[in-house]
């Protein structure tokens, strides 16, 4: 019975974006851990319904509850200025909640349905849908070279073996990362994907397909990937594939925000 609460409870997908903040990472993890604890023994103890085969159904007012009660203690104890937390099941929103503010000199409250934070590597997500919608009409293959698409530039053969599509999902392409001059200050001092890309990919140093090592530069490939078989920008290939379509009209990978959405951002602090 335990096994069976415990698929119920893996259907039931946990969102959670923060703001840049050290101990953001550390209570969230806590939050989820906590939630996810408590329903699988709900769901253990709730016999009728797991012997007729029905699915555990969260109450928002329950997990309301609980969540304000654990942010209340650990936002102070953590310096966490602000925070938003939604959780979706069977397509449907249980809880979506703001906590705190997005702005602290200006008394801006965090909505939960307008406060923009950087989601950093969540991100990751969308561009892996992306590629794969592209392998699904058959633009790209998962285990092909991807020199066979690249027009920019090419990687440089290495192991007599080459980079596929899969290997970059996967985090096993085998390059060395580089830490050190990879951001941007701000949005207007954002490099051109295709031209930061050509100057500053990392060597391959293991063979692919046997190292895992997770990647940004290997993820952003697969965008460069996208901008070239698309011939549109990655940021506008992503709205108009995945986030319009799910209407998330408030969401954007746009750098410099449009300014339509820049006033909703959360401000990051040390």
């Amino acid at each position: 019975m335990a096994k069976r609460a415990m698929r119920v409870w893996s259907r039931l997908p946990i969102t959670v974006t923060i703001c840049q903040n050290v101990g953001a990472l550390q209570m969230y993890k806590r939050v989820v851990l906590a939630i996810v604890t408590a329903g699988a023994i709900a769901t253990c103890s709730s016999s009728s319904a797991d012997d007729a085969g029905e699915e555990i159904l969260l109450e928002s007012a329950v997990v309301s509850a609980f969540l304000d009660t654990f942010f209340e203690a650990r936002m102070g104890a953590l310096h966490v200025p602000g925070a938003v937390f939604s959780m979706v099941q069977d397509g449907a929103v249980v809880v979506a909640k703001g906590y705190g503010y997005a702005d602290l000199e200006m008394r801006r409250h965090v909505d939960p349905a307008t406060t923009l934070f950087q989601a950093a590597s969540v991100s990751k997500l969308f561009t892996a849908t992306a590629v794969m919608q592209m392998v699904e009409r058959g633009v790209l293959n998962l285990d092909v070279d991807v020199n066979q698409y690249l027009q920019s530039f090419q990687l440089a053969p290495a192991f007599d073996a080459p980079v596929t599509v899969a290997h970059l999902l996967t985090h096993s392409a085998g390059f060395d990362d580089r830490n050190i001059g990879y951001a941007a200050r701000d949005g207007g001092s954002v490099r051109p994907l295709r031209t930061y890309l050509t100057e500053r990919m990392p060597p391959r140093t293991m063979p692919p397909g046997t190292v895992t090592s997770y990647s940004n530069h290997g993820f952003g490939l697969l965008g460069l990937l996208l901008e070239e078989a698309s011939a549109e920008p990655f940021a506008r290939h992503i709205q108009n594939r995945i986030l319009d379509p799910l209407d998330m009209h408030h969401s954007t990978f746009d750098l410099p925000l449009p300014d339509a959405l820049a006033a909703d951002l959360a401000r990051g602090y040390r």
